[in-house]
């Protein structure tokens, strides 16, 4: 962090008031007190391209859309409803996910786990990254990360 500003102890109350007030409200810098009983005013750096990734990671993972969303999603992605109900019936883990659930969670481990079997089955190739789009274009997600694919 940067210091941008520091109150010198001992101050008023009042004086302590208007530098938070300055600074942090205003500003929106991090106020805290140094050993000396400071007040000093930081500016958090700007976060890293792997940060803004793990923030993107998470957020998406919180991403959840109703059934029939999903199975739209699916049909878009190469999945056809009768191949959706095969897999279903041959897969109870699955069936019991998409019979029980209000939503469809993009964190949920279960689909992720569940690509290789829709992808060998129907001769697909859809990635997580392919789901990932899915949830962000029903969502309306807007990814903090800008920067380009690696």
């Amino acid at each position: 962090m940067i210091e941008r500003a520091r109150l010198v102890h001992p101050y008023s109350k009042k004086d302590y008031f208007y530098f938070v007030a300055e600074n942090n409200h205003r500003k929106g810098y991090v106020i805290e007190k140094d050993k000396n009983g400071d007040a000093v005013a930081l500016e958090k750096e700007p976060p890293t391209a792997e940060e803004l990734k793990a923030i993107d990671a998470e957020n998406i993972a919180r991403l959840n859309m109703t059934r029939l969303d999903f199975v739209n999603c699916l049909e878009k992605l190469g999945v056809s409803w009768a191949a959706i109900k095969a897999l279903m019936a041959a897969n109870p883990e699955v069936e019991k996910q998409l019979e029980m659930c209000s939503n469809v969670w993009r964190g949920n481990a279960l689909l992720d786990a569940m690509l290789p079997l829709v992808n060998n089955t129907l001769n697909l190739n859809i990635t997580p990254a392919d789901l990932d789009e899915a949830f962000i274009q029903v969502c309306g997600y807007e990814r903090i990360y800008q920067g380009g694919e690696e």
